[in-house]
């Protein structure tokens, strides 16, 4: 289970550039390249249209 900043309505997910901000995927490409399954945790908010960056892209995977 990872956390993540945002997300659109694809699924895809933003955790690397917040507020303005660089913060980088830290081990993230890693962990989510090596697992057959991925989970996200976050606080419960609406789904944005677009993402500012996409850090994992879902659209290509199934959910």
């Amino acid at each position: 289970m990872l956390g993540l900043g945002e997300f659109d309505e694809d699924g895809n997910v933003n955790i690397s550039h917040l507020g303005g901000k660089f913060y980088g995927v830290g081990g993230f490409i890693d962990i989510s390249q090596l697992i057959d399954k991925i989970s996200f945790c976050f606080r419960k908010k609406k789904a944005l249209k677009r993402l500012s960056h996409i850090s994992f892209r879902a659209s290509d995977k199934r959910c």
